[in-house]
């Protein structure tokens, strides 16, 4: 059966025995007669209430609700600087309070911990968004100690609350396994993402999504972000040890790692540009240069089979691409997607991959490589030579390539006669099998 009473913002709510509700959180006498029932209560939904219409609920929410499952709010605040709200909406968040709480969903509203009191055991899937104050109220070591007690917590989704934790340099805490978690999303300051990673372990099968807010942060730094949110033990992010499939993107104003795992659970790590960031392409090529210059600092110890690297790779330099790349030393397969002009980007890549991986190393860059497709603008005749030496230095060192791709897009000195003999060649090196296949856009 449901009921439903008129009035806005509008309060859901179900029971134990089946009946639903609809009501205004505003008509009192329908919030005091609902309050005599809240030990039947199993689900309450507050969406896009007022800070105001919070202050006049909160004793309700103050009640044991022994039987509550599902407990979601969103208090939209008030962007009128005259606003009279001065105090931060904030929930009690107990055991003894919500012991079968299963789902919790909290946008724009703090929590509090009583010392001693964990978390609701049998809590499921936590949702903390908007943290609208600025006192550091609770103590991030024991949020993270109350989530460990959560034995079957599933998924974690966090945006833009850390500044509600306090944390000390001295604090201490061995990192915490959360052995139930399926999914693990955060988005914040990278100290704080940095710092919250530090205390936890989540489990490898899990899919991680972490995002940064870098605003002020200078292009040639950019890909030092990434590192950065990352703490330094191996021990928090196992699923690191387990990627097979990266790929560096740009896709429109976010730069995103992607990594895989065999289970096709995945590792991303994103970072979204300011609005300064968004003007002028060079900017965009000095932040994905970046990115690619600081790759292995997060997948150092990932044993990356297939890569992929898409975007405007104009600002990347020869030592950027032998950087990257020497992180991968397992590496099968290898995709270049660039998006910009500079005739000398795919050059540079190429001439990479016919290195020495380190001076007490003779092996190229990727000995393992067999499969390389590159796509891009604009290329000249210099990179067709460059192709070939690339080609034919492999080969001679054991570490033949067996399929190169090019798809380009040839100035009018480009012949169709200079593209065969290419390919002729290519064959040649290969003792006639065609490893090549040169595109013309």
């Amino acid at each position: 059966m449901s009921t439903t009473l008129l009035g806005e913002p509008s309060l859901f709510v179900k029971m134990a025995n089946g009946t639903s509700y609809s009501l205004s959180v505003r008509s009192m006498p329908a919030c005091v007669a609902l309050q005599r029932q809240a030990q039947n209560i199993t689900s309450l939904c507050f969406p896009r209430i007022t800070p105001q219409d919070f202050e006049t609920l909160h004793l309700f929410l103050e009640r044991t609700m022994s039987l509550l499952e599902e407990l979601s709010i969103t208090i939209c605040h008030p962007t009128d600087p005259t606003s009279t709200c001065l105090s931060t909406p904030t929930l009690s968040l107990t055991a003894t309070r919500f012991p079968y709480l299963k789902k919790l969903h909290l946008d724009g509203i703090a929590i509090t911990m009583d010392p001693g009191e964990p978390f609701p055991p049998f809590l499921r899937a936590l949702t903390m968004k908007n943290y609208p104050g600025v006192e550091r109220c609770v103590s991030l070591t024991r949020f993270v100690h109350a989530l460990q007690g959560c034995s079957c917590l599933e998924i974690i989704d966090i945006h833009n609350i850390g500044y509600m934790f306090s944390h000390q340099p001295q604090d201490s805490l061995q990192p915490q396994l959360l052995r139930a978690l399926k999914s693990f999303v955060v988005a914040d300051q990278p100290a704080f993402v940095s710092t919250f990673l530090g205390y936890l372990r989540i489990p490898a099968t899990a899919n991680v999504h972490i995002t940064a807010d870098v605003k002020g942060a200078y292009e040639a730094d950019f890909g030092k972000t990434f590192a950065k949110l990352l703490p330094g033990g191996p021990s928090t992010l196992p699923i690191l040890k387990e990627i097979t499939s990266i790929e560096v993107t740009l896709t429109e104003n976010t730069y995103r790692l992607i990594g895989q795992a065999p289970m096709r659970n995945s590792f991303i790590v994103e970072v979204n540009l300011d609005v300064e960031m968004r003007l002028g392409i060079m900017k965009h090529g000095q932040a994905y240069e970046s990115v690619v210059r600081n790759l292995g600092h997060v997948f150092y110890n990932s044993p990356v089979t297939v890569a992929a690297f898409i975007g405007n790779l104009s600002r990347i330099s020869l030592e950027s691409w032998c950087g990257s790349l020497c992180a991968l030393p397992s590496l099968l397969k290898l995709k270049v997607d660039d998006f910009g002009d500079d005739s000398d980007a795919a050059l540079r890549l190429f001439e990479a991959l016919t290195l020495p991986r380190t001076s007490n190393d003779a092996r190229v860059i990727c000995p393992h490589l067999q499969i390389l497709s590159v796509r891009g603008a604009t290329y000249t005749t210099p990179l067709l030579e460059g192709i070939d030496g690339c080609v034919e230095r492999r080969a001679e060192v054991g570490s033949r390539l067996q399929q190169v791709r090019v798809e380009m897009k040839p100035t009018g000195t480009h012949r169709q006669g200079q593209v065969v003999h290419y390919q002729t060649e290519y064959a040649r090196i290969a003792n006639g099998d065609p490893i090549a296949a040169l595109m013309l856009g």
